[in-house]
């Protein structure tokens, strides 16, 4: 099962070649076991309001779009993620991807990410 990482699932849309020749790869293996916290709508929305990020449409259409698109189901952040994301080490600063990282282990997932400092979460797996 693999988790996306909010700037995996824009690239996935958007211009597949930016991932990895092992992302692609990986998410085309997992076709059915795709999926997406919740959270990365609001960190979507966020550098849209920001003018950091273009979507073709509009998000309410785009994430819907894409989780059908792609066979991605969403996973959404409830107490236990949150709890979890508070109990990380303060490795990561960045609150976005300290719940993907909570997500992911709590569901035994791998997080598609470019991101190093993900990786320095020993005991999540990365897939790039």
């Amino acid at each position: 099962m693999l988790l996306l990482d909010t700037c995996t699932l824009v690239w996935l849309d958007s211009d597949p070649a930016l991932l990895s020749a092992t992302a692609r790869q990986e998410i085309g293996n997992q076709a059915r076991s795709l999926f997406v916290s919740s959270v990365s709508a609001l960190e979507l929305a966020i550098k849209i309001r920001k003018g950091k990020l273009t979507l073709p449409m509009p998000l309410e259409t785009w994430f819907p779009g894409v989780f059908a698109a792609h066979g991605i189901d969403e996973i959404v952040v409830d107490w236990r993620v949150s709890a979890a994301t508070g109990a990380l080490p303060l490795l990561h600063s960045d609150p976005f991807d300290r719940i993907i990282i909570a997500t992911a282990k709590l569901n035994n997932q791998s997080i598609v990410t470019p991101d190093q400092l993900i990786r320095a979460y020993s005991d999540v797996s990365v897939v790039w």
